[in-house]
């Protein structure tokens, strides 16, 4: 089953997998027109701001490279809207790359297993402040089956510059509320650190993924049944990818019979084959050679003989490649 990873949504639709993006379509569709997220309207008011929305195509896979999930986002036309927004009106804390490895590493020196949670479309599960709500038109892919033309947006929808933070505020509550006893991280605020019943848990937020670490089952079962009657989520078991990151935890057995992480590896080996690819990059031919050839003569070519049409791939690939060189890990 063969798809591009940058497939665009109207080509997506009509393509070989076209089955597969359609039931993408109306699954994502279902979660924006759900009843109480929006209230939908055959013709809009006069006076009133209506922002066009886009369908977004997403080819989840796997740390294998084989296909997760074909996944179908829609979003609104947010750089049209004229209103006035500070940065406090759209701020939302992102969690880092070193805030992961030092959760990791945390996990292997306290005993803690890290699993994995997915929340799906989380930002229709942040309401919007009736002072903020918005009206959107449906992309022109999609025909909504009693002939509704748009809503007004009574839960955040992607692509809106408010809805970041608004889900932001969603998860933090989410945390506080459930779990008092989990205080933000003053390194990174996105990180939680707390005891709950006597029993160490971290938790990391990642925009919809939530990474808990945990050295007691009742624990993690404690977390996992608030999360779910919360919001609609997937459990992952084990944390296994990341970011796009491959993951591998090895355990072992304690004295009490839980099983706690002895090693924990953090590669990217598939982002880097994907490079590779999409650079076309022979690596069976053209083995990487560091350091260069001592004394390597190098000419550097005349303004007339330089390419430019190169310079943009070159620009970005080596980009790139630095941001993938912080994400090695081994703990």
């Amino acid at each position: 089953m063969d798809e591009p990873d940058d497939v665009q949504a109207p080509q997506a639709l009509i393509g070989p997998n076209k089955n597969h993006w359609l039931k993408a379509l109306h699954k994502e569709m279902d979660g924006v027109t759900a009843p109480g997220r929006a209230e939908l309207v055959r013709e809009f008011p006069k006076n009133v701001k209506v922002l066009p929305t886009k369908l977004v195509a997403k080819l989840k896979k796997n740390t294998d490279g084989t296909i997760d999930k074909f996944k179908m986002r829609c979003t609104s036309r947010g750089d049209l809207d004229k209103t006035y927004y500070d940065d406090f009106d759209v701020f939302a804390p992102t969690a880092g790359l070193a805030t992961f490895r030092l959760l990791m590493t945390l996990c292997i020196l306290h005993g803690l297993m890290p699993y994995h949670y997915d929340v799906s479309q989380a930002f229709l599960q942040a309401p919007i402040p009736p002072d903020e709500q918005y009206y959107v038109r449906f992309p022109k892919q999609y025909v909504h089956p009693q002939g509704y033309i748009g809503a007004k947006m009574l839960y955040a929808l992607y692509g809106h510059r408010t809805s970041g933070k608004l889900w932001s505020e969603t998860a933090h509550k989410f945390i506080t509320k459930n779990f008092p006893g989990l205080k933000q991280s003053v390194y990174d605020e996105c990180l939680y650190i707390g005891e709950i019943d006597g029993e160490l848990m971290m938790v990391l937020i990642y925009v919809d993924d939530f990474v808990v670490a945990c050295a007691n089952e009742l624990t993690r079962a404690l977390f996992h049944d608030k999360l779910m009657s919360t919001f609609a989520a997937t459990y992952s078991g084990v944390l296994n990818e990341f970011l796009q990151l491959a993951i591998n935890v090895e355990t072992t057995t304690d004295s009490k019979g839980n099983t706690v992480p002895t090693k924990i590896d953090i590669s990217n080996e598939r982002s880097i084959a994907h490079l590779a690819e999409k650079f076309q990059i022979d690596t069976t031919k053209q083995p990487p050679r560091s350091p260069m050839t001592e004394g390597l003569n190098v000419a550097t070519p005349s303004p007339d003989e330089i390419d430019r049409t190169l310079e943009t791939p070159i620009r970005s690939l080596v980009y790139s490649l630095s941001t993938l060189a912080d994400a090695y890990c081994t703990t």
